[in-house]
């Protein structure tokens, strides 16, 4: 059960590395970090899901896909922890890239391209790290939670 989850991710690591590592973004990895971003799309939503089910109810749901003694009612709240994780994360993506955007054409028709770059790259590293977020911290999970739930 554990390769189930563990192997995806493994997986999305190489990938993700290697579309970086073409892109050549090894040669600039600063322009890949934006403390904004990262607070704002996955720090946010992570504590407000941890805040809504608590820490005790989180480390059930990580715990519950893996667990022989899961029975179908930790599974499901699992599985409920997992989609609330899903749209609060995908909310505050839309909200970062919505406010990247503002930022951006805020500064359009100046002479100094700067500003407008600044709000494009927090746009887009809102989207990338949303995407990261769910792909690393809730798809691997979430399969075996609803393979689980499936068996029974």
């Amino acid at each position: 059960m554990v390769r189930k989850a563990f192997v995806p991710m493994i997986v999305a690591l190489a990938f993700v590395l290697f579309v970086v590592f073409i892109a050549g973004g090894f040669a600039m990895p600063w322009v890949l970090v934006d403390l904004p971003s990262l607070i704002i799309a996955l720090a946010a939503p992570v504590l407000i899901t941890v805040i809504q089910f608590g820490w005790a109810q989180t480390r059930e749901a990580y715990a519950a896909p893996f667990s022989l003694d899961a029975d179908r009612s930790a599974l499901s709240k699992a599985r409920a922890f997992f989609a609330a994780l899903t749209r609060s994360i995908a909310a505050f993506t839309i909200f970062a890239t919505i406010t990247g955007a503002i930022l951006m054409l805020a500064n359009v028709g100046g002479t100094n391209a700067y500003p407008v770059a600044q709000g494009l790259a927090v746009a887009l590293l809102s989207v990338l790290y949303g995407s990261l977020g769910v792909i690393f911290f809730v798809l691997p999970w979430q399969a075996v939670t609803e393979e689980r739930l499936a068996e029974d």
